[in-house]
């Protein structure tokens, strides 16, 4: 076989970099031609290996703009060296193992997982949001992936991947060291002149503790933890040291321990493998592993560890009993470890787990599924090749965005999504509204397209061509043609009419796969806050939405509770279903990177003008912001503040746009503009200081992130998906159901001009996702989306 193996880096470090590389030997030793692809890389390492081809990202991108680089990049290089695999050790290469069966070769990846985001600061906590969005959107498309764990399974590959197909557990060895991987310079006296210190210290009867894994100064390692374990083994063990490995300047050893830590540096495999050997014990204070090398490596060597009963160890640690809830009963134990007092089956458990978890197995498992994986591609090729030269045409459901003359939410998504998807050379896509009469898609009138072109809409130009030619719906698509023979059918919209079986019953017949996104669940979770119409029509669309091919969230948390709720229904949800989080573009406006004027300091009374987009509707909370209004106007009748409402208003709730239109006549600051087009809207953006969004519950709050977009800090709800939504940095939360506490919040946002800037440095230095990015996504799956997808799913009456 013919394999790449594509990673950030090979250098020499622990983590994928070196299984990645045993990989390479494994696969060359048994007569296979190894490419290796990376962005950093120590050639020397692989130079017995084969050949090592280093990618040039330019700097700036963010991961998603990284992962369609490398990509890019990489079609060319695929297509020279025509691997039969090509095996992902993770970003930014997720997009390029998906889109291997292109070139005709198998797509794998070997899950190490993404860390635990507990602990982590900015920037690292949204680098690592970033990263789960990018599995999440890469990983269903991918041939195999290969979780190193039945932890790392459960808890990211399967939710990420939205199904168990096409994965398999290969747990890691721990037997490598002897392979010397990563080994040190000849003439080099350092591993030398350690390996003497560690002889010394064990001649003086020092018992030496070894703290597994690199030295880490925050997040999960929790490796700081490992001073009071060694304090209070101490004062069992007086002469008992800590070792640390790669402790670089964060590592602050306390005053009273000084003496009783040792730095390691960072050793060459054959040292590292000597002071595991002069070890009495290791200690692993994670407080997540997705499997625990070192851990695997000092068992090998007959050596026990003691670890918290977290993550992967459960499945790596030699006995139970090593397991440990706290700090404290680490303590003990390592104690009894030390003074021989631990249990017999425990010391004959460390003593024969040298043969649980070998890397040969490991070699084995892995390259049989690459060989697997590429056989199974070969058979599939041929059909692939001949189906990817044409465009897949897609009827789009537009029975709303046809006829809206507002552009608030789904339809805003709905024209802007279809404005961009239509540039798409994968696709070609045509228009419809469904007649519920006749159970039918029918073709836009003149009227129609004008409406669905507002706003930044696409052009329907398809049904005036049909109008001429005088072709119906299913004779348009005859006309436009598909590969694999038949068109896709797409619904980005919320049908409420009754007929959202009948739209899947009408593509079925047709033999046609269906797409669509989801929004909310909020009347089947908030029905309060809904029309009693619309909680009724409600479960029909969703039960319908459970029987299409894929389903889109635009949220991790609307997918929450759409799996809950097919749960309720006894049913899976369809098969590679996943989550692709909307875009905070505003329209056409280009992304805030520089302090403009009116968010910047003011002088002392000047206005300072703040903005709310939003329908007019209970659930969006703007009883709530009157109360909080009225509240800081009597409490502060001097402050000048200016509040303008944006949204149309609501049938179904009329009480509340006649409010706000009362208050709007009695208070001159307070301005509702109703129903804006784009312009109006960032006009009144670039004016405004902050934003407003009261809302309570929400699929998403698309208007948080365009404010964001715009370098407007925004006041949201603390719950939910809006707090999810402004945890990376812009935003003020508050109670949204406390006036009071909103009250306080405008007070002191309008008046904490430095607080207002630090928000808006904050909102303008997101990584926030263009519609561009958004429809490249949604493109991508549109054109792979075929029939036979939804695993014959069955609704009970």
């Amino acid at each position: 076989m013919r394999v790449a193996i594509a990673n950030e880096r090979v250098l020499p470090r622990f983590g994928v970099d070196r299984l990645l590389v045993l990989l390479g030997r494994h696969l060359v030793a048994c007569g296979h031609t190894v490419t290796f692809f990376a962005l950093r890389s120590e050639p020397h390492l692989l130079a017995d290996i084969g050949e090592v081809v280093t990618l040039e990202i330019p700097p700036g991108l963010n991961m998603q703009g990284a992962e369609r680089e490398a990509a890019r990049q990489m079609r060319a290089h695929v297509s020279r060296t025509r691997p039969d695999a090509l095996v992902s050790g993770g970003w930014p290469f997720f997009r390029t193992a998906r889109e291997a069966p292109l070139h005709g070769a198998a797509g794998l990846f070997i899950d190490a997982g993404a860390v635990a985001q507990d602990g982590l600061g900015e920037p690292m906590l949204s680098i690592q949001r970033d990263l789960r969005r990018v599995r999440q959107q890469e990983l269903p498309a991918i041939d195999r992936v290969l979780p190193i764990s039945g932890f790392i399974r459960d808890s990211q590959t399967i939710p990420d991947r939205g199904r168990p197909e096409g994965v398999r557990t290969v747990l890691l060895g721990g037997d490598h060291m002897q392979q010397n991987v990563f080994h040190g310079d000849e003439g080099d006296t350092k591993g030398v002149r350690l390996l003497e210190r560690m002889a010394g210290l064990r001649a003086a009867g020092v018992p030496l503790l070894l703290l597994l894994g690199r030295f880490e100064g925050e997040g999960y390692k929790n490796s700081a933890g490992a001073y009071e374990v060694l304090r209070r083994v101490r004062q069992a063990v007086p002469e008992a040291a800590l070792l640390l490995l790669d402790a670089g300047a964060d590592c602050r050893v306390p005053d009273d321990l000084a003496g009783a830590v040792v730095r390691l540096g960072q050793p060459d495999d054959a040292t590292l493998q000597a002071v595991m050997q002069a070890c009495a014990l290791g200690l692993s204070l994670s407080h997540w592993e997705g499997f625990n090398l070192p851990l695997a490596e000092l068992q090998w060597l007959d050596r026990p560890a003691l670890a918290f009963n977290i993550g992967a160890h459960p499945e790596v640690i030699a006995h139970p009993w090593l397991l440990c809830d706290a700090a404290a009963e680490m303590a003990d134990k390592a104690i009894r470890l030390l003074t021989k007092l631990a249990p017999a089956e425990v010391l004959a458990a460390v003593a024969s787990s040298g043969g649980r978890h070998r890397w040969s197995d490991t070699m084995r498992a892995w390259e049989q599924e690459i060989a697997d994986a590429a056989d199974a591609r070969r058979r599939v090729t041929p059909r692939i090749k001949a189906t990817v030269e044409a465009p897949r045409t897609v009827l789009v459901d537009v029975t709303n965005a046809a006829v809206d003359a507002a552009n608030s939410g789904v339809m805003r998504v709905t024209r802007t999504l279809c404005g961009h998807l239509q540039k798409d050379p994968r696709l070609k896509l045509a228009f419809a509204r469904w007649e519920a009469g006749s159970r039918t898609y029918r073709l836009l009138d003149g009227g129609q397209r004008a409406a669905l072109a507002n706003y930044g809409g696409p052009f329907d130009r398809l049904s005036m061509f049909a109008e001429t030619s005088g072709l119906g719906t299913e004779g348009l698509l005859d006309a436009l043609g598909s590969r694999d023979g038949a068109a896709t059918l797409f619904l980005p919209e919320v049908a409420l009419d009754g007929g959202s079986w009948n739209r899947v019953a009408w593509a079925r017949g047709r033999g046609m796969a269906v797409g669509t996104i989801l929004y909310d669940l909020i009347p089947v979770d908030h029905p309060s806050f809904c029309a009693p119409g619309v909680v009724a029509a409600f479960p029909i669309y969703l039960d319908a939405m459970l029987q299409t091919e894929r389903v889109w969230s635009i949220s991790d948390y609307s997918m929450s509770r759409f799996g809950a709720y097919a749960n309720r229904r006894g049913v899976s949800l369809p098969a590679r279903s996943r989550v692709i989080w909307l875009p905070g573009q505003l329209g056409h406006h280009g992304r805030a990177v520089q302090p403009p004027g009116p968010a910047a300091p003011r002088r002392d009374g000047e206005e300072v003008r703040i903005v709310c987009v939003s329908t007019l509707e209970p659930r969006k909370n703007h009883m709530g912001l009157l109360a909080a209004w009225t509240r800081l106007r009597a409490s502060r009748p001097d402050l000048p503040v200016r509040l303008t409402l944006v949204g149309n208003q609501y049938a179904g709730a009329p009480h509340v746009w006649q409010s706000v239109a009362r208050m709007a006549e009695q208070d001159e600051r307070l301005v509702w503009r109703g129903v804006l087009d784009d312009a109006s809207v960032m006009a009144e953006m670039e004016a405004a200081a902050f934003t407003i969004y009261p809302s309570l519950v929400e699929g998403f709050g698309l208007p948080i992130l365009e404010s964001l977009w715009m370098g407007r800090p925004c006041i949201v709800h603390d719950s939910g998906v809006m707090a999810e939504l402004a945890a990376p940095g812009g935003c003020l939360c508050v109670d949204m159901r406390d006036p009071a506490a909103l009250a306080g919040a405008i007070e002191r946002l309008a008046t904490d001009a430095a607080l207002r800037e630090r928000l808006a440095e904050e909102a303008r230095g997101r990584t926030i996702a263009t519609w561009r990015d958004y429809a490249a996504e949604l493109g991508t799956e549109l054109a792979e989306l075929r029939t036979g997808m939804n695993n014959d799913r069955r609704l009970s009456a």
